[in-house]
């Protein structure tokens, strides 16, 4: 805490203090529990540190670069890197605390948000709700009878309610995050068994933004 010769005396030393400055440069940390002991000087931390629910992904900004005087390309034009993510834990209650490493095939759900901005951390991106909704999706398709496995899930912003599922099998679903998604999965189903049993392999989408009628496309 600041202004440390303010506490030399335990009757000076507020534990509030202390919890605000530890939770402000630990993000990490979800709770503390502070006890002291005024006869034997003893200060006491009990600490908790949150738990990883999933993995947050952020969109970097496309960075320009201006081509040499040997490039084929006029003074005034410009190429741009390839889109770029940084990703961080995320805990059940949509907190971002630390960055994750930059691993391929990671064992976590995945979430994109896809606008460039910086979120810091220790501050809630995602409501826990939200979250909770979210999380859904990765359960319910990873039971047996689903009839899709889940890459990873996109949004524009965190306070988008339009969601994309980029599934393994190739193809991308859209929908909403107030719709019930295992009636969905239900709707997949029926369409890879019967209407599309022959193309389904070929499907590029699933549009389902627009309740009840669902859309989709053929490559």
């Amino acid at each position: 805490p600041k202004c440390l010769d303010n506490y030399k005396s335990f009757l000076n030393f507020y534990l509030s203090d202390l919890e605000k400055s530890i939770l402000e440069r630990f993000p990490g940390i979800e709770k503390i529990a502070i006890s002291s002991d005024w006869k034997d000087g003893v200060l006491s931390l009990k600490i908790k540190q949150r738990e990883i629910a999933c993995l947050l992904c952020l969109e970097k900004e496309l960075v320009p670069i201006i081509e040499g005087e040997n490039s084929l390309l006029e003074p005034e034009e410009t190429n741009f890197l390839s889109k770029s993510e940084e990703c961080y834990y995320l805990d059940k209650n949509g907190i971002i605390f630390e960055q994750a490493p930059k691993t391929q095939g990671s064992f976590l759900n995945k979430i994109l948000i896809t606008e460039p901005k910086k979120r810091p951390l220790g501050s809630e991106v995602i409501a826990p709700e939200k979250l909770e909704k979210l999380n859904q999706a990765f359960v319910l398709s990873a039971k047996e009878e689903s009839p899709i496995s889940l890459n990873h899930l996109e949004m524009e912003t965190e306070n988008s309610q339009e969601v994309k599922l980029v599934t393994n099998e190739g193809f991308d679903i859209f929908y909403n995050l107030n719709d019930d998604f295992n009636e969905i999965l239900k709707i997949i189903s029926g369409m890879k068994e019967k209407q599309l049993k022959d193309s389904f392999r070929n499907l590029e989408y699933i549009d389902y933004r627009y309740p009840p009628k669902m859309y989709y496309k053929i490559r």
